[in-house]
């Protein structure tokens, strides 16, 4: 049985590359599926690529973002830092902590979309915190749903 609640949406783009083709399908399986754990109070989605470069790979993802910002969605531009590995997680984990522990304690659950493993440790603290985990993978054709208690 799933427990409804406040659920927060933290997306990392860059391991997601299924909604390439059409995100309009992709995010709304995304809003469906999450909706089913209760009311949305966050959306927030994360990507190396900053919007105002003119590299072939930010201007193809230019419509992804309009439409992203059009849904609620706050895009977070997470730059490479040098040569070392982009950012993202680390702004996922830090702003998941801020989140759940002193913007909104309340929230129940914390949907990751995701297609690797780096937040296994994070997911295992909330759910010792008694949040819910659920993690969305874009696989194609469609998208899959698995969730932790």
């Amino acid at each position: 049985m799933v427990e409804k609640g406040l659920v927060a949406v933290f997306w990392e783009l860059a391991q997601t590359q299924a909604i390439n083709d059409d995100p309009r399908e992709v995010i709304g399986a995304i809003q469906d599926l999450t909706r089913a754990y209760g009311e949305i109070k966050n959306l927030t989605a994360y990507t190396p690529y900053d919007p105002t470069s003119k590299f072939h790979i930010t201007v193809m993802q230019r419509p992804l973002y309009n439409r992203l910002a059009s849904l609620d969605y706050e895009v977070r531009f997470c730059p490479q830092d040098g040569h070392q590995r982009p950012t993202i997680g680390h702004s996922i984990v830090a702003d998941i902590a801020f989140y759940c522990a002193l913007e909104h304690p309340e929230t129940t659950t914390i949907v990751f979309i995701t297609g690797d493993r780096d937040f296994t440790y994070l997911a295992s603290a909330l759910r010792k915190q008694g949040i819910q985990i659920v993690i969305l993978m874009a696989k194609e054709p469609a998208l899959r749903c698995g969730s932790l208690r």
